[in-house]
């Protein structure tokens, strides 16, 4: 465990987050809870499409099969 840590911690020479910075960011932002919007199916479906569009094909195809009968 401790090898991974440290493989985390360290800085990036790139300027991107480390995990650990991602971690303490996330975990200190605040958080709003609102009620149900019935728009939120849509634009969920609007960013899966977008995701799907922008990705390799070998990160978002499914590996499981479907049920045999």
């Amino acid at each position: 465990m401790r090898f991974i840590r440290s493989v985390f911690q360290k800085k990036r020479k790139d300027g991107t987050e480390t995990l650990e910075e991602r971690v303490a960011r996330v975990v200190t932002e605040e958080v709003e809870f609102v009620d149900y919007d019935p728009i939120w199916p849509i634009r969920f479906e609007e960013e899966k499409k977008h995701l799907l569009d922008c990705l390799p094909a070998e990160l978002t195809r499914r590996n499981s099969k479907p049920p045999e009968d």
